[in-house]
């Protein structure tokens, strides 16, 4: 690495006081959002099309990965790794990057494992080299050398993988993708140094005769192409076979172009970019874009006076390739430049402008200001500015006033704000721009159930907090993501195999850390049902720290953890009722034992793990909680950290987030309609004393738990009601392992549709116990999000939702939680509050 220590500047620049800063204004771009919600599910489908297995069976097969930041990148290269295992091949991954990481072995497997691909996280091994084989040469006047990677060669056989994408250089019927991977990527820095030496003018002619050379000389089974929506979502994912792959990188580009974000508006002063990096764009900033090229292709494309870079991105690795297109730059932004890196990139592509030096300021302020100073026949306060946070995040940005002014009658431009001043800190730098600039989100809260979600995310709704809670993973995107403090995901991976939940929680936490959110709480249940071991290598390996500190312990449950040993009620958890819970029995009370069964990642108390990997926490009471906090947090250990709703209380002290007003409580009637899908000992208690001092018990029939659709409606005839799903002959057939799942999924379903027809003609306050059941009646109630306003009672939530257009009140709580008289002790809450209403 070279990294040069620039200096001050110091020189005058006149009339540069003269210059203000117009207002900005939030806006964002709509475009076609078009996604693909279960990757590994339509990416096996994919592979299933064709038979591939006959092909790969009993064979090495190399797996290409690239540089070029793809969402879910780690979770498609291992759908691919395990599935060709399935059909008994060996496969393993090879970095096909041409120059990218430096040039060198190392630098590609630092970039994978920035992406999370590692042979720990993936379960193949990764092998770099940047020895090449020549396999052939084109047939042109250079005659041209054609190379392939060593190791993909000596396999039997290779899986092509890309982004498929418009290319920052050039133009043609083939640019960025399946093709160039095998031209470039695989040439590594020898085989992409003698393709540029033709110029970017020859790339629309030379990187399908190069890859023609490469699928006649070489065993591709199939590739995979990958094509983003400009929500850098995953809109498009095809497989194709060896003779086809050709056409089908053709037809992923057209798609590509189709799917392309670009500005809607055009000709303005001075265009800010926060970040440039090749995990953007292969120029840093797609030129795409901007209209700033090494090649004249895009002049066309965009039109600015100015562009005025502040920074790189984390993914970039110091590598500022691009940086020469700015005409403007900070000190701060060169001295975290790698030149070595910079430039073995630049002249190995032949473009050497990228590696350029800009005009620089001595910060962000002074910046800007000079990029204003130095456009001919400007009106400051007129001025047209656009600022991104990269140019893959044209959905929400600022632009200056005046421009939001010309955009009012432009299709598919919302306004996210009033103007307002830039705020520059007290050395005259802007904050980053999130990934959603309307989103101010310091914590992302993940959850492997819903009841779990409300449960931890209300201990800050009810100190002030601004939450926003995500029902459905499904729904997560940068397009629901609102102005919080704390977002509250439900990853509904608490009966998913591990392997599935590792991905569904890894997928989340990815986003989160895309969108820039600083901190990362993992909930996991109180008494650790689930996939726990799964789900806390997931958030720390996505997170890209080194560590997590786990903190289990829920005093006020009676849930707590001593030298590592998790305890219910004094009794070691495995002894415990949730030791038989017909579901998830946990069999283990050793924490760092149960959290081993899933994975490799260490796992123990801080004097086990030297600061690495899961770091489980004890805790006894409150006051021990709250002193943890307080030392993981002086040491640095908060950024992603784990437990239940028993430690997440004190994070908004720990984490200093925002307070508002607290919510106030509204009239919770006196009428309650309890639905129960839990099998859980706790709940079967309450029932039963529920029932005892004179709630009404409604047992569901077996057509009711199980074929729904044809079955009567429950009467509700009395203000205070129970619907049980539960009864002694499902307890008994719940405890076949082969059943367990069966009866979970339907009868939380057929509770879901039951609950959707008789509330159409119950207006009172209702109550669902069970995470399974909760998630299924709100999915079938059309709820995508609610508003938490309270807990009740320790783990007892009352939140508001939006039914058909009107407010409803719900309280829900973990199947586990409570005292024996919780209901009847909610009952006379919910009478003194309607009294006092009253």
């Amino acid at each position: 690495m070279q990294y040069i220590e620039f200096p001050s500047v110091t020189i005058p620049i006149q009339g540069l006081d003269d210059v203000v800063l117009p207002d900005m204004v939030r806006i964002r771009q709509k475009f076609s959002s078009d996604r693909i919600t279960d990757i590994p599910d339509h990416l096996k489908k994919e592979l299933g099309k064709h038979d591939y297995a006959s092909l790969v069976r009993g064979k090495r097969i190399a797996v290409t990965v690239g540089s070029r930041g793809i969402p879910d990148n780690a979770l498609i290269v291992r759908t691919i790794c395990e599935q060709l295992k399935e059909w008994g091949a060996c496969p393993f991954i090879v970095p096909a990057m041409g120059s990218h990481g430096g040039g060198t072995a190392e630098g590609n497997l630092e970039i994978l494992e920035g992406y999370g691909i590692t042979e720990e996280n993936i379960g193949v091994p990764v092998c770099a080299s940047m020895d090449v084989v020549q396999i052939g040469t084109l047939d042109d006047e250079a005659q041209t050398p054609v190379y392939c990677d060593r190791l993909a060669y000596e396999a039997d056989g290779i899986v092509v993988y890309n982004k498929v994408k418009p290319h920052t250089d050039f133009k043609g019927e083939h640019e960025s993708g399946l093709l160039k991977m095998m031209a470039i990527g695989l040439a590594k820095h020898k085989g992409c140094s003698e393709l540029h030496k033709r110029g970017f003018d020859t790339f629309a002619e030379n990187i399908p005769r190069s890859a023609g050379v490469f699928l006649e000389k070489m065993n591709v089974v199939f590739a995979v192409g990958v094509v983003q929506n400009a929500y850098d979502q995953i809109s498009d994912l095809k497989v194709y076979p060896h003779d086809e792959i050709i056409d089908g990188d053709a037809e992923l580009l057209k798609i590509a172009k189709e799917r392309f974000p670009r500005f809607r508006f055009d000709n303005i002063d001075v265009l800010v970019i926060d970040r440039i990096g090749k995990d953007i764009s292969g120029e840093g900033a797609d030129p795409n874009v901007t209209g700033r090229g090494f090649m004249p292709y895009f002049k066309d494309d965009f039109h600015t006076k100015r562009l005025f870079i502040r920074g790189l991105s984390e993914g970039s690795h110091h590598n500022a390739c691009g940086l020469g297109l700015a005409d403007i730059t900070t000190r701060r932004c060169l001295n975290s430049v790698d030149w070595e890196s910079t430039w073995i990139n630049v002249t190995t592509n032949l473009m050497i402008d990228g590696g350029k030096i800009p005009f620089y300021m001595n910060n962000d302020y002074d910046a800007l200001r000079t990029a204003l100073r130095t456009c001919p026949r400007i009106d400051y306060a007129k001025a047209r500015i656009a600022r991104i946070r990269d140019t893959l995040s044209l959905n929400e940005f600022e632009v200056s006033k005046a421009l939001a002014e010309s955009l009012k009658d432009v299709p598919d431009i919302e306004f996210l704000s009033e103007p307002y001043p830039l705020q520059f800190d007290e050395e005259g730098f802007l904050e980053d721009l999130k990934q959603c600039i309307k989103m101010k989100t310091k914590l992302m809260i993940i959850a492997d159930d819903m009841t779990g979600t409300l449960d931890t995310g209300i201990q800050f709704t009810k100190q002030g907090i601004t939450v926003s809670v995500i029902i459905d993973p499904e729904f997560l995107s940068g397009t629901v993501m609102t102005d919080c403090e704390v977002l509250a995901v439900n990853s509904s991976s608490r009966h998913l195999p591990p392997k599935q939940a590792f991905d569904a929680v890894y997928r989340i936490a990815a986003l989160g850390r895309q969108a820039g959110i600083p901190y990362i709480y993992k909930k996991t249940d109180s008494v650790l049902r689930g996939n726990i071991g799964a789900e806390l290598s997931a958030v720390l390996l996505a997170s890209g720290e080194q560590s997590l500190a786990f903190v289990p312990s829920y005093p006020a449950m009676k849930r707590v953890t001593k030298n590592g040993i998790h305890y219910v009620d004094g009794v070691p958890l495995s002894d415990s009722i949730f030791g038989r819970d017909p579901f998830n029995p946990v069999t283990e009370s050793d924490v760092a034992e149960l959290i081993r069964k899933q994975t490799e990642v260490p796992a123990g108390r801080l004097d086990e793990t030297n600061g690495e990997g899961i770091i489980i926490v004890d805790g006894s009471s409150d006051e021990e909680l709250h002193e943890a906090g307080v030392q993981l947090k002086q040491a640095g250990l908060l950024k992603v950290s784990a437990g239940c709703a028993g430690f997440a209380k004190f994070l908004p002290e720990l984490l200093e987030l925002k307070t508002e007003d607290v919510p106030e409580i509204p009239d919770p009637g006196d009428r309650l309609l309890v639905i129960s899908g839990s099998l859980n000992p706790v709940t079967l208690l309450q029932l039963d004393e529920a029932e005892a001092c004179g709630f009404r018990r409604i047992r569901l029939s077996a057509e009711q738990k199980y074929d729904a659709m044809h079955a009567e409606l429950p009467q509700i005839s009395e203000p205070w009601m129970i619907l049980d799903s539960s009864d002694c002959e499902e307890n008994r057939f719940s405890r076949s392992e082969g059943n367990r799942e069966m009866l979970r999924s339907t009868i939380s379903d057929n509770i879901g549709i039951l609950v959707s027809g008789m509330l159409e003609k119950y207006d009172g306050t209702f109550m669902i116990i069970g995470g399974d059941t909760l998630q299924a009646c709100l999915k079938q109630l059309g709820c995508t999000s609610m508003k938490m306003i309270t807990e009740v009672f320790p783990g007892v939530v009352l939140s508001e939702i939006t039914i058909n257009g009107t407010e409803r009140l719900l309280f829900s709580k973990s199947g586990g939680f409570g005292q024996e008289t919780l209901l009847k002790d909610l009952k006379q809450w919910m009478e003194e509050k309607h009294h006092e209403r009253n």
